[in-house]
């Protein structure tokens, strides 16, 4: 049976309204996600899986 391994990658980071994660709670305060890109280890290839960022405009 084949193991395999996975790692969290943080590429970057996305700064935006708190309000839009809470159901409105917290507007106009500053709220940090970080932006994930995984490492899958195993088999004979490593597999990079980018999850990308959902953009929504309000």
């Amino acid at each position: 049976m084949t193991k395999y391994t996975i790692h969290p990658i943080v590429m970057g980071t996305k700064v935006f309204d708190k309000s839009m994660m809470t159901y409105q709670y917290g507007q106009e305060e500053s709220y940090t996600i970080p932006i994930y890109t995984w490492l899958i280890k195993g088999g004979e290839k490593n597999l990079l899986v980018d999850t990308g960022e959902v953009i929504h405009e309000f």
